[in-house]
Order: structure tokens, then C-alpha cells, then sequence
């Protein structure tokens, strides 16, 4: 009979939230990084302290424009570092992740939409913006849209930055509101 063998760290968790809390305290001292992405043609780190407190805003964020358990948002995002962002902010509240590849269509994206309710929309660039605004009128539950891409247009209300989403709870903190956004397991 094989011996159990544990590889990598253990941790106990109950939720994954819970489980995200606990690698990003394990290793917030690390000098690797959790996650890697380009700027301006160069590498660079985000460590794990750094991606807790951007999941911890970005959560609160959501709280702030009204997100509640249950509520779904739409992904559409190639891989880049506000996706895991993103959904583990998602994770955190309760809200239901719906995931869609960059690649569809409108009318794909559309039928996904209405089906499952979405009523908020992540999109990674102004390509990915241009076909949900495209149907948003045909999306009847579709309330705002979040933008990764700080080159896309924003000219429609229901368009908000995310970067400009991320400091609205920072902001209220600030001005002594509650700053910590509900967790669900």
C-alpha cells in the first residue's frame, strides 16, 4: 500500500474564501510573487499581500454599486491579473461568476446574458465593451459594466472604470463608512 504524500502547503478551509485568506496570510511575507504580468514589456510581481488587499477592494466595490449574494456577473476577460481579482472578489460576497470566452459572439454573448440573469458585466478591453454595450439594450437585468482597460471609452453612464471602482469604497473608508464588504462561505 502508497504512502500519503502532502505536497505544498496545508492549510485548513472550509470556503474559498477562507482558503484565498489563508495562502495570501501564509505567504504575505514571500518575496515571490503570486501572480506575473507585463508592463510596459517588463515583468512585474504582485505579491500576495498586494492581490488580498485588491480582492478585499474589489469586493467591497462590488458591495458598493449593490452586488448582492447570488447576483451574477459576467467575465469576459482573456487571462491578466484583474480576472483572478475579479472573481475572487466575486467569490467573496456570494455573487455567481459567468465566464465567457473572449471569443464569442454578440449574439452568443447575449443568449449567455439573458439566461443567467447577468446583471453586471467585467470586460477586459474596449473590444469586449463595444460588443456587450451592442446588446446591453436586449440584456434587460444588465445594470453597469466594469472596464479593465483604462484605454476604453466611458462615455456611456452604465460604463465605470476599474480602477475608479476600486477606490469608491476607499474612498467612503475614508470618510468613516464601513469598510468591509460581507463574506460568504
Amino acid at each position: 500500500m502508497q504512502e500519503d504524500r502532502v505536497y505544498g502547503p496545508t492549510l485548513e478551509f472550509r470556503t474559498i474564501p477562507e482558503m484565498f485568506d489563508r495562502l495570501t496570510e501564509k505567504y504575505a511575507q514571500d518575496p515571490k510573487p503570486a501572480l506575473m504580468h507585463k508592463v510596459g514589456g517588463a515583468y512585474q510581481g504582485i505579491s500576495y499581500s498586494e492581490l488580498a488587499d485588491l480582492v478585499r477592494r474589489f469586493a467591497a466595490g462590488l458591495t458598493a454599486l449593490g452586488v448582492r449574494r447570488g447576483d451574477r456577473i459576467a467575465l469576459v476577460s482573456e487571462n491578466r491579473p484583474e480576472y483572478v481579482v475579479a472573481d475572487m472578489g466575486m467569490v467573496r460576497i456570494g455573487a455567481v461568476n459567468v465566464s465567457l470566452y473572449p471569443t464569442l459572439s454578440s449574439k452568443q454573448v447575449r443568449y449567455i446574458f439573458k439566461d443567467a440573469g447577468v446583471e453586471f458585466a467585467l470586460v477586459s478591453n474596449q473590444l469586449h465593451l463595444k460588443k456587450v454595450l451592442g446588446i446591453s439594450s436586449e440584456v434587460p437585468n444588465l445594470r453597469k459594466i466594469i472596464v479593465f482597460s483604462d484605454k476604453a471609452s466611458m462615455e456611456d453612464p452604465c460604463v465605470i472604470s476599474y480602477a475608479s471602482h476600486l477606490y469608491v469604497r476607499h474612498d467612503r473608508r475614508s470618510q468613516g463608512s464601513d469598510a468591509h464588504a460581507p463574506e460568504y462561505g
